[in-house]
């Protein structure tokens, strides 16, 4: 008979703890440990209870600590011994609680399309084969759906999409890789797509979409995070259409291009080849190769040997951009100094009544409007390039919604600051040329409002902190280029 004396050990966790498959790793840990309690979300972070032999409640916080998962982030753990009042049960993750005070979690950027939902994506043995919005624990909206903390499906905008039994059992399911992902859904039971306001098949509407782009329209694509502008990169009437309805008579446009494109026609390193596969799928600045000179309209980047590059992030744009050979145009829809675009009807009558229409005439949407906060996707690079240095870039995925902290650690999503309303400044990444008394910290976003971006810019230019995990060095290109 086991004479180890018992514990209960209370965890208050707060850092980016939400979104980023944190509870089931946390579950899958106190099962491996045969530890009693459970796990929930709160406004404040995530809240653990657990009891068991003290040996195993030492290892599981060390285990914690030491291999969190892999895109989440502890600021502070708080921790209370007491002794074991034998009320605990099996480990379990609990509802979220209600809590007085304000919400001050950490929400995840959204993730870029994994490795593994992209098998699922291919396999046509798949459920969610060929389904535009598929994702997992690993990847998917977060930040672009939220609506209130803490971070559950019924705070988001696919709360009106209930699971359907098969995404029931998945949900429910700890050997599952969508074990309680909030924001899972299937062609049953999830969000389906529109072309030109009528629902259509996944297939028939990137089909439709597909058609259009290779015609040399410009397509509308109103995913998470509001509207992109798509067109065929390699049409340069279509890009040159695209710069007229924008206002951007010759800033360079960002790419959305396939792996195996990059490979082709672009210069790639290791440092950025591991970066384009990032969860954050940022913008890199890539030197064309021999093959890039002329791969797309010179338009897209007129006299640079430079692209700025991401790749695809969700399913949708994946099956858009394998239909059009891998690369397409991919720029915000909005006008020089104006907001995102996010609501099709308001947007459309505000660039007819300053002369000029926003919203093109191929729109392509999900069902049901489901950003709650939009986001911009322009990045500014300065300095020269030297070698070894990855050309980061911005995106809703990752790095257009982080920061560098002030010590040079990993950069964190203010999730308490959102203003939508004010995207026209949100994902701008503010590089530091490198300087011998310091070290840039790179990837600083300045978001939200001018006097914030002018104390972060006070901050980087005293800073000299080494780059921490999850942060891309400077961007190095021609000074002063900013891709749209």
């Amino acid at each position: 008979m086991d004479s180890t004396p018992e514990q209960q050990l209370q965890l208050q966790i707060q850092g980016l703890v939400q979104g980023v498959g944190f509870r089931p790793r946390l579950y899958g840990l106190a099962q491996q440990l045969g530890l009693r309690g459970w796990v929930r979300n709160s406004p404040s972070g995530v809240e653990v209870r657990l009891e068991g032999p003290t040996a195993q409640l030492q290892r599981f916080l060390a285990e914690l600590q030491q291999q969190p998962p892999p895109r989440c982030r502890i600021d502070q753990l708080h921790q209370h011994w007491g002794p074991a009042t034998g009320e605990l049960t099996a480990f379990q993750i609990a509802p979220s609680a209600p809590q007085p005070g304000p919400a001050v979690a950490l929400i995840s950027p959204d993730l870029a399309i994994c490795p593994d939902c992209l098998a699922d994506l291919h396999n046509p043995h798949n459920r969610r084969y060929g389904y535009p919005l598929i994702s997992c624990t690993d990847c998917g909206p977060r930040y672009s759906v939220v609506e209130q903390l803490p971070f559950e499906r019924q705070h988001t905008s696919l709360a009106d999409f209930p699971l359907c039994p098969s995404c029931e059992r998945e949900y429910a399911d700890p050997g599952n890789r969508r074990f309680h992902a909030q924001t899972i859904s299937c062609p049953s039971c999830g969000p389906q797509l529109r072309w030109q306001g009528n629902t259509g098949t996944a297939a028939a509407c990137i089909s439709a979409a597909v058609s259009a782009l290779q015609n040399g329209q410009i397509v509308a694509l109103q995913g998470m995070g509001g509207f992109q502008l798509l067109v065929d990169a390699r049409n340069p009437t279509a890009v040159a259409s695209l710069r007229r309805r924008k206002g951007r008579p010759d800033k360079p446009l960002a790419l959305m291009a396939s792996r195996a494109w990059v490979n082709q026609h672009c210069q790639l390193s290791p440092e950025e080849a591991a970066a384009f596969e990032a969860p954050a799928a940022p913008i890199l600045l890539l030197r064309r190769s021999r093959q890039g000179q002329a791969a797309v309209a010179e338009a897209v980047a007129p006299g640079s040997p430079w692209l700025g590059v991401m790749r695809p992030t969700s399913g949708l744009h994946q099956l858009l951009l394998e239909a059009m050979g891998g690369v397409v145009v991919a720029t915000s829809a909005n006008r020089s100094g104006e907001p995102l675009c996010v609501d099709a009807g308001a947007d459309a009558a505000r660039g007819q009544g300053a002369g000029q229409a926003i919203a093109p005439g191929r729109a392509f949407a999900f069902e049901a409007h489901l950003q709650r906060h939009p986001q911009g996707d322009g990045a500014k690079h300065r300095g020269q390039r030297r070698a070894g240095q990855v050309a980061a870039g911005h995106r809703a995925h990752g790095h257009a919604q982080q920061h560098a902290d002030d010590d040079g650690q990993r950069g964190q999503f203010e999730g308490r600051r959102k203003h939508p309303q004010q995207v026209r400044e949100h994902g701008l990444l503010r590089k530091v040329e490198p300087h011998a008394a310091r070290r840039s910290i790179a990837g600083r976003i300045l978001g939200h409002d001018a006097r914030r971006r002018a104390q972060v810019a006070r901050r980087v230019e005293a800073q000299p902190p080494a780059l921490g995990a999850g942060q891309l060095h400077q961007p190095l290109g021609q000074a002063g280029q900013t891709f749209e």
